[in-house]
């Protein structure tokens, strides 16, 4: 039974469409303001999610507990903006600056935004200083 109220908090693709750019703002501003809620609502429980060039990876769900068990605990401050944006056909690629404590670093991801939904994410270079 939690399983299923759990899943049901995940993004499904087509039951709330917008279009991509909407859906990574909106990830933004619940990844910044720790909504995890709100973070669930953009990604597929089964959304891969790869670093690169390690080459890790996990799901949606497995990105949820890796925040909430680990980057806000080990950088409560951290915040991350964008500074460009490319979109085509649903893949949109960000330069994007993560600040923590009181520096930037910035980095380049791409998403893959199906019917509303964040069904991938590749982060393909690591913030630098």
């Amino acid at each position: 039974m939690g399983l299923a109220i759990m899943a049901a908090a995940f993004c499904v693709p087509g039951e709330a469409p917008a279009a991509p750019a909407v859906v990574l703002d909106r990830y933004f501003e619940a990844y910044n303001t720790r909504d995890f809620d709100g973070m669930r609502s953009v990604f597929t429980a089964d959304a891969w999610i790869g670093w690169y060039p390690d080459k890790r990876s996990t799901d949606g769900a497995g990105l949820m507990e890796a925040y909430k068990g680990g980057t806000f605990e080990v950088m409560p401050d951290v915040k991350l903006s964008l500074l460009q944006r490319d979109e085509r056909n649903g893949v949109v690629t960000q330069r994007e600056r993560i600040t923590t404590g009181g520096k930037d670093s910035d980095g380049l991801s791409y998403y893959k935004v199906d019917g509303g939904c964040i069904t991938r994410m590749e982060i393909v270079s690591e913030p630098t200083p």
